[in-house]
C-alpha cells in the first residue's frame, strides 16, 4: 500500500464512529502527521527500548505484518523542542502496508492520549470491524529515529 493510500482522517472518523465518546483530535490544536514505512520488528524492539512499560505489552504482542505504516500525530506547539528526537507524539496510529484500500481494514492499532485502541473483528458471518479499548494508558511516546541509517541503528555497509 502506498503512503499515499492511507486515509489518516477517514480511519480517524471511522474509529470516531465506531467508539461512542471518543474523540481523538482536540479542537483547539493543529497537528502535524509524520507518517513512515519501517518494519514491525523495528518499530517493536522501539517499542521495548522505550520507557513505556504499559504500552509495551500491547504493541509486542500485537500480530502485526512484516511492514507497518507508522502515523504520529503531532501537536504544532510541541514542535519548537530543539531536541526532535524528544518531540512528544500525541497519538499513534499503526497500519498493515500489506493491505489494500479495502473499506480501511489496514488499520491494525493506535496510541491515543489515555487508551490504546485495537480493531478485531466479531465472530459473525458478516465479520464486522469492532474495537477493542484499553483505558487507562497514560504513557508518552517521542518520535522514531530508528527507520534510517545511522550509529542508532548499528547499521554498517
Amino acid at each position: 500500500m502506498d503512503a499515499e493510500m492511507i486515509q489518516i482522517d477517514e480511519v480517524i472518523k471511522s474509529l470516531e464512529e465506531g467508539i461512542p465518546g471518543l474523540k481523538i483530535k482536540k479542537e483547539d490544536t493543529k497537528y502535524i502527521y509524520r507518517c513512515f514505512l519501517t518494519t514491525s520488528r523495528s518499530y517493536k524492539e522501539y517499542i521495548t527500548q522505550a520507557n513505556n512499560k504499559d504500552s509495551r505489552e500491547h504493541f509486542v504482542c500485537m500480530a502485526m505484518p512484516r511492514f507497518v505504516w507508522v502515523c504520529e500525530m503531532i501537536d504544532t506547539e510541541d514542535t519548537v523542542i530543539k531536541d526532535p528526537k524528544r518531540t512528544p507524539v500525541s497519538n499513534i496510529m499503526l497500519f498493515d502496508a500489506t493491505e489494500g484500500n479495502a473499506s480501511l481494514n489496514y488499520f491494525i492499532m493506535a496510541k491515543l492520549s489515555d487508551r490504546i485502541i485495537v480493531r478485531t473483528v466479531d465472530n459473525s458471518q458478516y465479520h464486522r470491524k469492532i474495537y477493542k479499548q484499553f483505558m487507562g494508558n497514560k504513557d508518552i511516546f517521542y518520535t522514531f529515529d530508528r527507520n534510517l541509517k545511522g550509529e542508532h541503528t548499528k547499521w554498517q555497509d
